[in-house]
């Protein structure tokens, strides 16, 4: 009955849309679907989606609506997912209907939002409700949220609501409260500092789990669950401009009070938890260096003890290791850890001569026994000698701790990892774009070999064919596709048109972890048809 309403309001505000000059309509969609292709030589077999349904599809089509003159908003999200892999990529899941939707209403200094929204406070340690459909993440808050701009300098958020779970949600209850300001002193230094507090309440179902779970275990490990945690943050981000030179530092502390959660022993536990970020920057004309630090110990927040992998998550943990879309380097990606971690790390970017620029990185993590977790050291060149091509070359050095991160495979992975990307613009419209990696490991699967041509005629068509080759297996891997060479293809193409863009590839995919801004889920092997639609209006 609630989204019938909510549908039912939309229409009618669209349908007096023409009488408003001062408004707009519009909003976007996006499909996918999936043909599953059973390959038992790389493990793309022995589930449902491959043995029997064959097809799955997901799909969003957001509609939105704004009113100047009157200040007021509203948007509804349809989502289907017809055998869709993207919640759990081992199980086909189906069901369809609103998604999301909300309306805004702005008066004077005050913003009210209604319905399921999005906000992040700092860093998003202590809070951040996101979206993220490449790894089928939607962390929406349904519920109220006030935002008041008391002046230029200084901004105040409340909120109160429930998670987002699919189509329904979470039942325990998140409320939170944010303070933000920005201030100039003098004509160099800017300051951004904010306070933040999040309340979660468990409802009574999800404290019976707990209770059931703490009478299970031996009488001296017991211990009185609490119903309420607070989560505590404090940052300040500072900017200072002098001459052509800029410093930036941003710092953020969380602190959560005591709850119920398991420890990286699997045992349910007691205590508090909290959370140390930091990042400084300089930079000129030529030269830029970047270093990050975090330390995290027992700073796992869910809307209940009782939600695991990525379920639940109220907050978001910035990666301090390095992001990238290279194949191969991003292989073994560390996931930030929330219980027991302690990682930094450098970048720099310099440009010694005309048409150079020179990239490097180095990143250490631990956990706060000093065992160590991973490593990564990473140098590259790009060069831009000529108008019509560029060239980047580079290596990466890397050690993982894959038992850890994954709870399978080597506790001392290492891998060298060298790659190179070609760039030519035969004129304005058509260029050749070519990538070629090589990985050398004894460990997990063990070694690679990748490369990919694509060649674009812009601004419509795009195509590219890319195979990444186990070409030297590890004959002791825990998995036994590891033990034997196999062949990943993959052709692409893609066209566009104005605001619509259709893509179909054919793929095989090799089961890995797949990671974006720090958040990681493991993934099985693929192989099959992808199509894709995105367009917007």
């Amino acid at each position: 009955m609630r989204h019938h309403f909510f549908l039912f309001f939309v229409l009618l505000i669209i349908a007096f849309h023409s009488l408003h000059a001062q408004s707009s309509f519009g909003g976007d969609v996006m499909i996918n679907s999936n043909f599953f292709m059973r390959d038992t030589s790389i493990g793309a077999s022995d589930n449902p989606l491959y043995d029997n349904l064959l097809t799955g599809s997901e799909g969003w089509l957001n509609l939105n609506y704004n009113n100047y003159d009157i200040g007021l908003d509203a948007g509804v999200r349809f989502d289907f997912f017809y055998n869709s892999n993207l919640h759990d990529p081992q199980l086909p899941y189906s069901n369809q209907g609103i998604g999301s939707f909300f309306l805004r209403k702005k008066i004077d200094k005050l913003t009210i939002t209604g319905g399921h929204f999005y906000e992040q406070f700092g860093s998003g340690m202590a809070f951040r409700a996101y979206e993220d459909r490449t790894l089928g993440i939607d962390k929406a808050i349904f519920g109220l949220h006030l935002k008041y701009e008391l002046n230029n300098y200084l901004t105040f958020k409340v909120f109160g609501g429930k998670q987002k779970h699919l189509f329904s949600f979470y039942n325990p209850i998140i409320k939170g409260a944010n303070a933000e300001g920005f201030f100039s002193i003098g004509d160099h230094l800017q300051l951004t500092p904010g306070v933040s507090v999040i309340n979660r309440t468990l409802d009574q179902a999800s404290m019976d789990i707990v209770v059931s779970n703490i009478e299970a275990m031996d009488p001296a490990d017991r211990f009185v669950p609490k119903y309420n945690v607070c989560v505590f943050s404090g940052y300040n981000n500072a900017s200072y401009t002098f001459g052509k030179n800029t410093l930036s530092w941003f710092a953020e502390y969380a602190a959560k009070t005591n709850e119920a959660f398991y420890d990286t022993d699997g045992k349910l536990k007691d205590g508090d938890g909290n959370s140390l970020y930091s990042t400084i920057t300089y930079s000129r004309k030529g030269f830029g260096i970047t270093a990050q630090f975090r330390r995290t110990e027992r700073f796992s927040f869910r809307t209940s003890p009782n939600e695991t992998l990525l379920l639940g998550v109220l907050n978001y943990l910035p990666p301090v290791n390095p992001q990238t879309s290279y194949r191969l380097p991003a292989r073994y990606t560390p996931q930030a850890l929330d219980l027991d971690e302690f990682a930094y790390g450098v970048d720099a970017t310099f440009t010694p001569a005309k048409g150079y620029s020179v990239q490097l990185n180095y990143t250490w993590i631990e956990n706060l026994k000093h065992k160590h977790l991973f490593t990564h050291v990473m140098g590259e060149v790009e060069m831009k000698l000529k108008p019509k091509w560029s060239l980047r070359i580079g290596a990466q050095y890397m050690e993982y701790n894959q038992l850890h991160y994954q709870l399978e495979g080597d506790s001392d992975l290492v891998a060298i990892t060298p790659f190179a990307e070609f760039v030519y613009k035969i004129n304005k419209k058509h260029s050749f774009h070519i990538e070629a990696q090589h990985m050398s490991t004894a460990e997990d699967f063990g070694s690679w070999i990748y490369g990919q041509v694509e060649y674009d005629i812009a601004p419509k068509w795009a195509f590219a064919v890319s195979d990444m080759y186990n070409y030297k297996p590890n004959a002791e891997s825990s998995n036994d596709v590891g033990r034997k060479s196999n062949h990943y293809y993959s052709v692409f193409t893609s066209y566009t048109n104005k605001a619509t863009r259709f893509t179909l590839a054919y793929v095989k995919q090799v089961e890995g972890v797949v990671c974006t801004g720090g958040v990681c889920r493991l993934e099985p092997a693929f192989s099959g048809i992808k199509l894709g639609i995105t367009s917007s209006f």
